[in-house]
């Protein structure tokens, strides 16, 4: 099949071709652009498509592009049919989705719930469609188990250092009467309200043990003192 110009010139050929094993058209220089084989797969850029559609192409991202201009979303959608099969959406979202225009977004629509968002700042959401706090690269709505989980932090191991100013018994018995929490401990309510940032956390509760050692190394001392008068008495 031959295109041609408005003067009459053959200016594009379209070929249809029967290869036997597969039904194929291409464009102008042969190479064939589509193919349907015998098993009824379709071939992209392919004339041995091994899944009902392949795709073959040059670039490593955009071989398969879905474009388009809904407040709803632009997307494909996967479905199980099987009895406990799933239905998937997944989309760009719009400024009508819950999760908010420019999110990429994974929506279980058997279960009528949003399961996985990354927004356009790179936030990472799983079981919710919005951040209270967008601080976070991960938020999660749910418990999360893992076998190992390594957080950066320091040691306070300044605490054992000579020069540490290490608050008097009376002094930190002050704080805890005029503020019902440790120094340097966040209160119940903020971490109720904000949670935990663990590293922070963790070097804290090390700094109050290195503390708490130091002072009964003190006491300890303070009661030899003590007992050096009634020894000698023995």
């Amino acid at each position: 099949m031959f295109f041609t110009d408005s003067s009459g010139n053959y200016i594009n050929r379209f070929n249809i071709l029967n290869e036997g094993n597969y039904f194929g058209m291409g464009y102008n220089n042969g190479n064939t652009a589509f193919s349907i084989n015998q098993s009824g797969n379709v071939g992209i850029g392919t004339t041995n498509p091994t899944g009902k559609l392949t795709v073959a192409g040059v670039s490593n991202y955009n071989n398969i592009q879905f474009t388009g201009n809904s407040s709803n979303g632009v997307g494909i959608s996967i479905e199980n049919t099987q009895s406990a099969g799933h239905k998937y959406d997944l989309f760009s979202s719009g400024s009508s989705d819950d999760v908010g225009s420019g999110d990429f977004a994974i929506y279980d629509e058997t279960a009528g719930s949003y399961r996985f968002a990354i927004s356009p700042s790179g936030n990472v959401l799983i079981g919710k469609t919005s951040q209270t706090n967008t601080a976070y690269k991960l938020d999660v709505n749910g418990n999360i188990r893992a076998n190992q989980v390594t957080v950066n932090a320091t040691g306070a191991d300044y605490v054992l250092d000579s020069s540490y100013h290490l608050p008097s018994l009376d002094q930190l018995q002050n704080f805890i009467k005029a503020n019902h929490h440790l120094p340097g401990i966040a209160p119940a309510k903020q971490m109720q309200s904000e949670g935990i940032n663990l590293g922070n956390n963790q070097t804290q509760l090390l700094k109050k043990i290195k503390e708490l050692t130091l002072y009964i190394i003190a006491e300890d001392k303070k009661n030899q003192q003590l007992q050096m008068p009634l020894n000698s008495l023995k």
